[in-house]
């Protein structure tokens, strides 16, 4: 993530958290369209990490298939064909830095969605706000 605007975020909406009840109608205004600006700067970031985890998916997958494959046309110790279980278990043991790939990326599309999810319902609070003080 861009550090600077996520630098910014944190702490426009922790000013947010702090002062909420005592900012006025333009600073509301101007708190909401800074958030906003910030959460744009931010999308390069988060669509990356989207991608990402679907890419890292993609390899995970296709590596698993080809080494199912693989290990299914292996004969075992007793010199018998690999059930699919075992062909699969193996597979799995290769595939474990692919596995650990998409975990890592996994966890940064989850965090990257909750935060524009969090956002998203910061900014629905500051409207409220505002149309709250609108109507005094």
């Amino acid at each position: 993530m861009s550090k600077d605007a996520w630098t910014k975020l944190n702490s426009l909406i922790q000013d947010y958290s702090d002062n909420r009840e005592s900012f006025d109608l333009e600073r509301l205004q101007s708190l909401r369209e800074q958030i906003s600006l910030n959460l744009f700067f931010l999308s390069d970031s988060f669509s990356e990490y989207i991608s990402d985890y679907d890419r890292n998916e993609h390899i995970r997958k296709s590596k698993m298939a080809e080494r199912e494959q693989f290990w299914r046309t292996q004969k075992d110790d007793d010199g018998k064909s690999m059930t699919i279980a075992e062909a699969a278990n193996r597979a799995r043991i290769e595939c474990d830095a692919e596995v650990d790939k998409c975990k890592e990326s996994l966890r940064k599309k989850k965090r990257a969605e909750i935060i524009l999810m969090s956002v998203q319902q910061i900014l629905n609070s500051i409207s409220s706000r505002l149309n709250i003080i609108k109507e005094k």
